[in-house]
């Protein structure tokens, strides 16, 4: 009795999903993606989509863009994080936080909210070759085989960073709720 619900624990940990504290960060399967909810008081879903894509993607260098009844999707490339204006250093920040940035953006729209998910994100180290490879952010802030977050202080800072910049970046210049009601 004992071995099986080991194994059920086991089983449904790796399905569980596991947040960053302090940030909008999740693991769930083995894969780091940020989520945040947006709230914007007065658009309907249609007018909420235009307003997002003239308001915010227009100063957005992207790829691939696709939209699909209520879903906007597109690849950024080359996206570099300006960690010093969240207040990190050159010599107080973790590598990967310098490096280039390359994700999958995926917006749900509904009336007077929208929810960003970016996900396979991934670094490229064009800058700082020396001793570290490209990757995904997994590979960097994750430890047991991508089960837990590194408990690493210079990783949390930088993860902090890469939070507030993903906020700031896909928020439409409004006032925003922190509703994460979807």
């Amino acid at each position: 009795m004992k071995k099986i619900v080991l194994f059920l624990l086991i089983g449904f940990s790796s399905f569980a999903q596991i947040k960053l504290p302090e940030t909008n960060f999740f693991l769930e399967n083995g894969k780091v993606y940020w989520q945040h909810v947006y709230e914007v008081q007065g658009k309907n879903t249609e007018d909420l989509i235009k307003y997002f894509q003239k308001e915010v993607m227009t100063s957005m260098k992207q790829d691939n863009f696709q939209i699909i009844d209520n879903t906007i999707s597109f690849t950024i490339n080359d996206d570099q994080i300006n960690y010093k204006k969240y207040g990190g250093t050159s010599m107080g920040v973790v590598m990967f936080v310098r490096d280039y940035y390359k994700y999958l953006v995926v917006i749900d729209f509904k009336d007077e909210k929208y929810r960003v998910t970016v996900k396979e994100i991934f670094i490229d180290n064009k800058l700082y070759n020396a001793g570290q490879s490209s990757g995904f952010l997994e590979e960097y802030i994750t430890k047991k085989k991508n089960t837990l977050f590194s408990t690493n202080n210079l990783v949390t800072v930088g993860m902090g960073y890469n939070d507030k910049y993903f906020l700031e970046k896909f928020l439409i210049n409004t006032t925003e709720s922190i509703k994460k009601d979807w």
